[in-house]
């Protein structure tokens, strides 16, 4: 080993089936060995052609030979879902939870761990003893490094900051979506993706470096039951969200389907212990598998369809699904890598859907402002056709004012010169003179009156 770098100890180790075998146990004893690759959960491996049970306990074993002695070494195991013992050169050196032969003597735990030794001698013995009774897979199901120590805390280092960064990235998304939904209290699909946010968040801590493990006054089954709630919500709200977007090609028995099946597993989840709890997980997985695949087709059919926003949305669900799919060979043993790409993927998936709502807001955002710029010209014109009116108002009213006065004096003299006539020379004028006077005399009152009338409306 050099002297700055990590070594994977991956590969075949010495494998015991339902043995836990110390170091004494291999100098005095001539035991034949099994092997078994690691990382890898031994109940989806063979012995003698038939797959292992996976409730059980067994030893594994290795050796590592340095180029010289360190002043300090360290090892990071990953997760072991399950309790195990770490023993190097014979001296336990690390516990999970407690072992056991049986399940009433074993206490299942699962975090990742790091722990330090003085490598004094060029050779290292390194045995675990791994007990599995609630967990769906069993054995060191990821991967283990020895190296400097040094270098092993400033690689946790790195996988811590990278955890909280995606964890502050993916909650303050969510907290953000929230705030716009209690704004927009229609748009229900918002409220949907804060939530999945939240879930994903969540989920973070409970992945990875396993964050949330280290506060031990939380028991082991709360936390390992919250990860599978957090994994089997995300898909419901995921699937919730993508129907709330594009429910024309989504069909809606699916889900429907989909969130009973989760508010069923979820309920079966919180009712049984860890060790039934668990199995859902590798049955959901096929669910899962289908949704991915369901949800792609239904997002190209809306990017064909030209539904604003699908495309976008179509890239983010295509990155979550390689990431996904990646994790599902990869803890299948299909194939061997050494990353968990679901938070990355998630990460992407997330950021795309939220540059797609960005776009959405901007478009319905430019649309009000074009509206308002619409209403604001229509309003200047009413404004200049209302002027013009009130002009011509204004004109109607002179023109009746001076009418009406103009057509005041001269009624004035014929009223009074008709009232003289009748009053003063009655016995001169003729019955039919008097009567045309009379009607003369009445028909002017009648038209001084309209015209009283209409200077009492021209100044309303």
């Amino acid at each position: 080993m050099e002297e700055k770098g990590i070594l994977k100890l991956s590969g075949e180790w010495e494998f015991y089936w339902k043995k836990f075998y110390s170091s004494e146990d291999f100098l005095s004893k001539n035991i034949q060995a099994e092997y078994q690759t690691i990382p890898s959960a031994w109940n989806r491996n063979r012995i003698d052609n038939e797959f292992l049970e996976r409730d059980g306990y067994a030893t594994y074993r290795v050796k590592v030979k340095l180029d010289k002695t360190y002043r300090s070494l360290s090892m990071k195991i990953g997760i072991i879902l399950t309790s195990f013992d770490l023993y190097i050169n014979s001296k336990k050196v690390l516990s999970a939870g407690k072992t056991g032969i049986s399940p009433d003597e074993a206490k299942p735990d699962i975090n990742s761990y790091l722990v330090s030794f003085p490598a004094d001698t060029k050779d290292l013995e390194i045995i675990l003893h791994i007990s599995n009774y609630s967990h769906y897979d069993s054995g060191p199901s990821f991967p283990i490094f020895l190296g400097v120590t040094e270098d092993i805390y400033r690689e946790r280092e790195k996988n811590i900051i990278l955890t909280f960064l995606l964890f502050g990235s993916i909650f303050i998304t969510g907290l953000y979506h929230l705030f716009i939904f209690l704004y927009r209290h229609k748009e229900s699909y918002i409220l949907v993706f804060s939530c999945f946010c939240f879930v994903i968040s969540l989920r973070t801590l409970l992945t990875g470096e396993n964050y949330l493990y280290r506060f031990t006054f939380i028991p082991y089954a709360v936390l390992y039951k919250l990860y599978l709630i957090s994994t089997y919500l995300s898909i419901s709200f995921s699937a919730n969200f993508i129907s709330a977007l594009y429910n024309r090609y989504f069909s809606n028995f699916v889900i429907t389907w989909l969130n009973r099946l989760s508010l069923l597993v979820i309920l079966y989840v919180l009712i049984f212990p860890i060790r039934y709890a668990s199995l859902s997980f590798p049955y959901f997985e096929g669910v899962l598998i289908i949704f991915c695949f369901y949800a792609l087709y239904t997002l190209i059919r809306s990017a064909f369809g030209g539904i604003a926003g699908a495309g976008t949305f179509l890239l983010g669900t295509f990155i979550l699904v390689v990431s996904i799919m990646h994790d599902i060979l990869r803890n299948g043993n299909v194939i061997h890598s050494d990353l968990t790409l679901v938070p990355l993927g998630m990460l992407g998936f997330i950021f795309s859907q939220a540059v797609m709502l960005a776009k959405k807001f901007t478009k319905a955002f430019y649309q009000v402002e074009e509206l308002s710029y619409t209403l604001s010209d229509k309003t200047r014109e009413l404004e200049e056709q209302n002027e013009k009116l009130r002009t011509i108002d204004k004109i109607k009213d002179e023109f009746l004012a001076n009418t009406s006065h103009e057509l005041r004096t001269p009624l004035n003299g014929i009223i009074g010169i008709t009232e003289s006539l009748m009053d003063n020379n009655s016995g001169e004028l003729s019955l039919s003179a008097k009567n045309n006077l009379k009607i003369i005399h009445h028909s002017g009152k009648r038209l001084y009156n309209i015209i009283n009338d209409i200077l009492d409306y021209s100044k309303i």
